[in-house]
């Protein structure tokens, strides 16, 4: 992945990170358009509790001034929790349809049940995931989540045993979901508004607490709209970072 250009992000350094079931490569098209770099969430035979990835999160983030961390769906906790501890390099915070507050339903069934369901085959999960069950549902277009976009997306997170096991003690840890509270850094909820998992109403909600005018709304946009629609998150990014630059106190 290339890195930004200033004339995309304004001197800005993108790093883009999914939360289960999606790899990173659900942000590819959006990173490829505003530029930036792709981080794995998790960590085969590493700690992989939401406090230890947000620790690792960190980490990249603090290093390096002016770094915007972009995180969608089952990141978000982490990267909330890794933007506290990431000062002073992290510049601001991109959220995108995920949970801030509370888990959607699917996710807290796996949550409480992950140790036994990282047993099954991959193949188990990305059969699902690609089935009219699973993955179609998060987008608008249903054959945009055909059988390999969902094996490249998705697949590698289930390969092999020591990545299911990552997930699932990922996923656990979010039970329950960490306290809100404000980054401390410039925030952007950039969300999907016809999202059944995470509606839009919780973006607003969390906009109230962090004192207003921060939702970007991609209209029509579901769960997956990163895959679907990824040239309107990347726009809405780089305006994102036009903002930082024009305002840094935003």
């Amino acid at each position: 992945m290339h890195p930004p250009s200033p004339d995309q992000t304004h001197g800005v350094r993108l790093l883009w990170v999914a939360g289960p079931p999606f790899t990173q490569g659900l942000l590819r098209g959006a990173a490829e358009r505003a530029g930036g770099e792709l981080l794995p969430l998790l960590e085969a035979g590493g700690r992989n509790d939401v406090a230890s990835v947000a620790k690792r999160l960190a980490g990249r983030v603090a290093v390096d001034e002016g770094t915007v961390l972009v995180a969608h769906g089952l990141a978000v906790p982490a990267a909330m929790l890794a933007a506290r501890r990431g000062r002073p390099g992290l510049r601001g915070l991109v959220l995108t349809n995920g949970p801030i507050t509370r888990l959607d339903a699917f996710s807290a069934a796996f949550a409480r049940s992950a140790s036994v369901l990282s047993r099954a085959p991959g193949a188990v999960y990305t059969r699902w995931l690609a089935s009219s069950a699973g993955l179609r549902r998060t987008v608008a277009n249903p054959y945009v989540m055909d059988r390999d976009t969902v094996a490249a997306i998705c697949g590698p997170l289930f390969a092999d045993a020591g990545q299911r096991r990552a997930v699932a003690d990922y996923v656990r840890s979010l039970a329950p979901m960490p306290a809100f509270a404000a980054p401390g850094v410039p925030v952007a909820l950039i969300w999907g508004d016809d999202d059944p998992l995470y509606p839009l109403a919780e973006a607003d909600a969390a906009d109230v607490l962090l004192g207003g005018g921060r939702v970007r709304a991609i209209p029509g946009g579901r769960f997956g709209h990163p895959e679907e629609r990824p040239w309107a998150l990347a726009d809405a990014v780089t305006a994102f970072c036009e903002t930082l630059a024009t305002n840094p106190a935003r």
